[in-house]
């Protein structure tokens, strides 16, 4: 085919690759990119030409009992994993989270302790007891080592990616628009 006759052809199925690339390829691959991020989730890490896992969390470490099996990021409720979605608009699709801690998350960040952490970081504490200061646990052990930090010294969270700039992903896209647009000129 020479470049005459393809740009013929594109004219011919214009109005049919304009409906596609406004209505759509957006919704498309939003539904792709919404995929692609909570599967990071279950994968425990970022996929970006091969999986980069994230570190593990110390509720993995120390936990008993179902809360243990949840990987990073996930919990019984899946509030992270949960708000990830897309909005749909002419040419275009954002994808991402409402959820105001995503960012420290997926960026990492250090956190200044306040006073009603402290107070929580000893709730947790007596939680991992058993509803009593005497016990010790693993899990009660690193409640205590947070609720004896001094208000106002940082917390470190680390990175744990779920979204961001993919070419696992671009390539995931990439294909679905020259599926779509061959599917067109096909017809």
């Amino acid at each position: 085919m020479t470049p005459q006759q393809f740009i013929t052809l594109l004219q011919q199925y214009a109005p049919e690759i304009t409906q596609a690339v406004n209505r759509k390829l957006p919704v498309k691959i939003g539904a792709i990119g919404k995929k692609f991020f909570r599967d990071n989730f279950r994968k425990g890490g970022f996929q970006d030409y091969g999986l980069h896992p994230w570190q593990r969390t110390h509720r993995q470490r120390y936990a008993k009992g179902a809360v243990a099996q949840y990987k990073p990021l996930m919990s019984g409720r899946q509030n992270l994993y949960g708000s990830i979605a897309y909005t749909p608009a002419t040419a275009r699709v954002s994808i991402g989270t409402d959820v105001p801690y995503a960012d420290i998350h997926n960026e990492g960040a250090d956190i200044v302790i306040t006073r009603r952490m402290h107070r929580f970081f000893w709730a947790k504490y007596r939680e991992a007891n058993g509803g009593t200061w005497k016990r010790k646990t693993p899990e009660a052990d690193f409640w205590k080592a947070l609720a004896l930090k001094p208000v106002g010294s940082t917390l470190h969270i680390p990175q744990r990616q779920f979204i961001g700039e993919s070419r696992e992903l671009n390539n995931k896209i990439q294909q679905t628009i020259e599926d779509t647009i061959n599917k067109i000129i096909k017809q």
